[in-house]
C-alpha cells in the first residue's frame, strides 16, 4: 500500500546571478515498510528534494514551483501552516544528516524528545518523559533514564545519530526520511545504524526514504533505488537489479567508482569525467551529455524523458516498471553483462557493494 506519492515535483532557487532549478520533475512512490534510495553526487538535488516533502525549503530564496507530495492522499504542498507542522514528527518525520546542528546544543535530549508527545500526542511532561526512556532505549542507548539529563555535546557521534532516530521515531510517523543518517561515522557504528534502522522499520511498518550518496549504504538497506543527477530522476530500479545491470551512463559511472574487495590490486579506481552542468546555463539537451561515453548528437539537442526498458526483472515487481533517461539504454542493456562472474562493464553487483559499506575505512 502506497503511502506516499510525489508527482512532478520542481523546486528553483533564485540568486544574485539568476534562476537556479534544484529538483525538476521528480516523482516518487513509497509503501509501507519498503525504502527507497535517492543516490547521487553532491548537488544533484536529493536534500532538496527530501526538504521539499516537508515544506522546509527555505523561502526565500527556494520556490516549491509545482508539483503535489500525497500522504495519505492528502497533499501537503497545499496544506496550510497549521496542518504541516502537525503532520510533521508525527505523520512523516525526518533524521537530518548533522546531528550536532540538527539538536538543540543547550536544551537536554529529555527535554528536546518529550516536546515531540507534548505537541503530537498531548501527553503531560512526567508521561512524556517516561516514553522519551523508552524510546532511547529502543534504539540502544544504555541506560536510557540518565540519557535524558544528557546534552547533545556529552554524547558521541553514534549517540547522537541514534537519539535523532529515536526522536524522529517517538511518534510512530507512516514516513522516516532519512537524510545521509550514517555520514560522518566509522564502519562500526554506520552498520550499527542501519541495522537499527531495519530492525525499527520491522517493527512499525515505516516506509523510509534513504538519502545517501554511499552506494555500499544503498546496498545494505534499500529495496529499490532512484539516481538523481542535475535535479532530475535518471534511473529508478530494484536495488539488485540496479547494482547488477545499470542502464544510464551516469549510474555505471557511480558504480564504478565503488572500491572493488575482488580482483586485482593494481586495478586502478575509476571515476567519472568532466563536471556537473553549470545550474545558471542548463542545456537543452541531456544534463550529463558532457560527460557521457555514450553521448550521441541527439543527446545534446533533446533531453531523453525517463521512460520504461525492455525484459527488466523489475517490470513485474515495480509500479511503472524499470526506467531509465537514455536515448542509448538499449545499447547500454546489451553492453551490461548479464552474469555475476564478469561486471567489470556493469556494476559491482550488490553483495560486493555491500562489502565495500562494511569494510570503508
Amino acid at each position: 500500500m502506497k503511502v506516499l506519492e510525489v508527482r512532478n515535483l520542481r523546486v528553483r532557487f533564485d540568486t544574485e546571478r539568476g534562476p537556479v532549478q534544484a529538483v525538476d520533475e521528480f516523482s516518487l512512490d513509497l509503501a509501507q515498510g519498503e525504502t527507497v534510495a535517492l543516490v547521487g553526487e553532491s548537488g544533484s538535488g536529493k536534500s532538496v528534494a527530501s526538504l521539499a516533502l516537508l515544506g522546509l525549503v527555505p523561502d526565500p530564496p527556494g520556490v516549491i514551483e509545482t508539483g503535489e507530495v500525497l500522504l495519505g492522499g492528502e497533499n501537503l504542498l497545499a496544506a496550510s501552516p497549521e496542518r504541516l507542522r502537525r503532520v510533521r514528527g508525527r505523520e512523516i518525520a525526518m533524521v537530518f544528516q548533522d546531528p550536532r546542528s540538527a539538536l538543540h546544543p543547550l536544551l537536554p535530549l529529555g527535554l528536546q524528545l518529550s516536546e515531540v508527545l507534548e505537541v503530537h500526542e498531548g501527553l503531560s511532561r512526567r508521561e512524556a518523559r517516561v516514553r522519551a526512556a523508552q524510546a532511547l532505549g529502543e534504539v540502544g542507548l544504555s541506560d536510557p533514564e540518565a540519557r535524558l539529563d544528557s546534552y547533545p555535546h556529552e554524547l558521541s557521534g553514534g549517540m547522537r545519530q541514534r537519539a535523532m532516530i529515536a526522536m524522529a521515531l517517538i511518534c510512530k510517523p507512516k514516513v522516516l526520511i532519512a537524510d545521509e543518517p550514517t555520514t560522518a561515522l566509522d564502519a562500526t557504528v554506520q552498520v550499527q545504524i542501519l541495522d537499527l534502522l531495519r530492525t525499527l522499520q520491522r517493527q512499525y511498518g515505516t516506509a523510509i526514504l534513504l538519502v545517501s550518496h554511499d552506494l555500499g549504504v544503498v546496498a545494505r538497506i534499500a529495496d529499490r533505488v532512484q539516481v538523481m543527477y542535475a535535479g532530475r530522476v535518471v534511473e529508478v530500479a530494484l536495488a539488485e537489479e540496479l547494482f547488477d545491470r545499470p542502464l544510464h551512463p551516469y549510474t555505471r559511472g557511480l558504480l564504478a567508482s565503488v572500491p572493488r574487495l575482488r580482483g586485482p590490486a593494481s586495478r586502478r579506481l575509476e571515476s567519472i569525467g568532466g563536471a556537473p552542468p553549470d545550474p545558471l546555463n542548463p542545456s537543452p539537451g541531456c544534463a550529463f551529455a558532457p560527460r557521457c561515453g555514450f553521448v550521441q548528437e541527439a543527446c545534446r539537442k533533446q533531453r531523453p524523458p525517463l521512460s520504461g526498458v525492455p525484459r527488466a526483472v523489475s517490470d513485474v515487481l515495480l509500479v511503472g516498471g524499470r526506467r531509465s533517461a537514455c536515448f542509448e539504454r538499449e545499447r547500454l542493456d546489451l553492453a551490461t553483462p548479464g552474469t555475476a562472474a564478469d561486471r567489470s562493464a556493469g556494476g559491482p553487483g550488490v553483495e560486493e557493494a555491500r562489502d565495500s559499506g562494511r569494510s570503508r575505512p
